[in-house]
């Protein structure tokens, strides 16, 4: 896992897998220890290192094995044909691969066959195409039944073994769609089911049953859907329009300037500054417009609203807060929602009478799930987002919220306190007097919970807590809705101070109760935070942490 970690860095990993050779042998069960040396064996080829005689003999010791009963043979196949294809013998790169497809084949859980076919894909780039087709369809058959993470080194599986597929058939698929419709829709279905396995990984599939996606069909005049994708060698964007919904998703010219890790180095340089209230985050901010905004900007008419399929590194950022070359904020260009997949969205319906129920903690606690500050001003903050006629707890307990909900059917649940939506359920929790609350045990209060027939519109976290950088906890964030129950979120992607929130909630109700919908009250709240007269709370470091996820209208 070090050698992992330190490959993504890019710096030298050849000592640990050195390391990790040399305690193989150490390990007293047979298949744990061919388990351990093949996946050392792939780190080593996947970083350059095939051709080396670390690697060499690391691959006749496997064969050992496998002469004994313990190893296996489609491995020790796939790892000649890498030393093969180190060797640049493409010939004999090819038919280690193909027999180690033919092995693979043959098991009742062929979970590395979708591995070799993108390596066959390496060996014969002139059918790469018709090869990464074919390891695309070898993970849909397995996908389903794949345990999680690695039984030997509980590294995740879908890092392993899913995302690189999904991302060659991507990359692949678009590489040959031009401007062909059926072609980029066929591209354009893969990124979705890669967007709803990534929140399904992250969230356990069982809390997120897939629903019907969105289509453009769903969009309205001056609504635009923005698919970007983040490719090893280029910037890729999908979209839709609602002005023109005939021709369904269309593409911009690929950006071949930048790539995913370039995307992903200026995201994390945007969030570490705004989040830290350093001003690094203007340059990187604009640079991100530029490559993911600017070209669709010809399509943001004057009452624009656009939708936000974000990937990878892109959940981590606040598009409120990229700004353009004249200084403009993309909120003051349009109103914005994020969707973590569009089979986890939809477009929402007004909620012209909310029903708010507000719940709120600011006592200091000690919890097995971690120590919480002591929360200044949540009281007052919920009080006013409860209004005259909603309902209000005040360091509530899991009983007074599920009371609260069985008595009143809510459109908006607001909670002012600490919570982490840390990826996978066990992890993700609210806190309240005393306990903590899980998203399943909360969605389980809120699904005997209705109003005229509709569940609840908004569950906004004033106070929650994810971890600046981590693409993972942000698509725990992105998924709290959809865990939760919820058609959509509003939430902050890093912490506010207390007056910052309680500024930006009162102008996002009295929008919100005005009538005006989700994703427009939270753009009015932010122009008028990031454009007041005493400049108080202008910096984006305030009104950007805070994002919309799901339901937009």
């Amino acid at each position: 896992r070090l050698a992992r970690l330190e490959k993504a860095r890019r710096t030298e990993i050849a000592p640990r897998i050195a390391l990790g050779l040399a305690a193989s042998a150490r390990i007293d069960r047979p298949g744990d220890r061919a388990a351990l040396l093949r996946a050392l064996a792939m780190l080593a080829c996947d970083a350059g290192l095939c051709a080396t005689d670390m690697v060499g003999q690391t691959v006749e010791r496997y064969a050992d094995m496998v002469h004994q009963g313990t190893g296996d043979a489609a491995t020790l196949s796939a790892l000649r044909g890498r030393a093969a294809l180190a060797r640049q013998d493409q010939a004999s790169a090819r038919a280690a691969f193909r027999r180690a497809i033919f092995l693979e084949s043959q098991k009742p859980l062929p979970q590395n066959l979708p591995q070799y076919a993108l390596l066959l894909a390496d060996a014969e780039p002139e059918r790469a195409g018709e090869h990464v087709q074919s390891a695309y369809r070898a993970l849909e058959r397995v996908r389903p039944v794949l345990m999680p993470v690695d039984p030997l080194t509980e590294e995740s599986r879908f890092d392993l073994l899913v995302r690189p597929v999904f991302e060659r058939a991507i990359g692949t698929t678009l590489a040959v769609a031009g401007s062909d419709s059926a072609t980029l829709d066929q591209a354009r279905r893969i990124a979705e089911a890669y967007r709803s396995a990534e929140l399904q990984n992250s969230l356990g599939a069982e809390c997120v049953p897939v629903r019907n996606p969105v289509t453009p069909a769903d969009l309205k005049p001056g609504e635009v859907l923005l698919y970007p994708l983040l490719l090893e060698d280029r910037i890729e964007l999908l979209y839709a329009t609602g002005d023109d919904t005939a021709r369904g998703y269309r593409r911009m010219p690929p950006d071949r300037s930048r790539s995913r890790a370039s995307i992903a180095a200026l995201a994390q340089r945007m969030t570490a500054s705004l989040s830290g209230a350093s001003s690094d985050w203007e340059a990187a901010s604009r640079e991100l417009h530029a490559a993911l905004i600017a070209p669709i900007v010809p399509l943001l008419g004057t009452d624009a609203t656009l939708i936000i399929v974000p990937d990878g590194p892109l959940r981590q950022i606040s598009f409120a807060a990229l700004m353009d070359a004249q200084g403009r904020f993309l909120m003051e260009q349009a109103r914005l929602a994020v969707v973590p997949a569009l089979s986890f969205a939809a477009p929402g319906m007004r909620d012209t009478n909310p029903a708010i129920i507000a719940a709120s903690l600011e006592k200091e606690l000690d919890l097995p799930v971690g120590r919480f500050t002591r929360l200044e001003g949540t009281a007052s903050e919920a009080a006013m987002a409860a209004g005259q006629d909603g309902v209000l707890l005040t360091d509530f307990d899991r009983a007074d919220l599920a009371a609260a909900l069985a008595r009143r059917p809510a459109s908006v649940l607001h909670l002012a306190t600490h919570a982490a939506f840390n990826g996978r359920t066990e992890r993700s929790f609210v806190v309240a007097n005393g306990e903590a609350i899980s998203l399943p045990e909360l969605r389980a209060m809120l699904s005997a919970n209705s109003l005229r027939g509709q569940g609840l519109q908004l569950l906004v976290l004033s106070a929650c807590e994810t971890a600046v950088g981590d693409d993972d906890q942000a698509m725990g964030l992105a998924g709290a809705a959809v865990e939760a129950g919820a058609a959509s979120a509003l939430a902050s992607l890093w912490e506010v101070s207390d007056a910052g929130t309680a500024a930006l909630m009162e102008a996002f109700y009295t929008h919100y109760r005005a009538g005006e919908g989700r994703a427009r009250s939270l753009q009015l709240a932010q122009i008028e935070l990031a454009r007041g007269g005493d400049g108080q709370w202008t910096d984006p470091g305030i009104w950007g942490a805070f994002t919309l996820v799901g339901s937009w209208r």
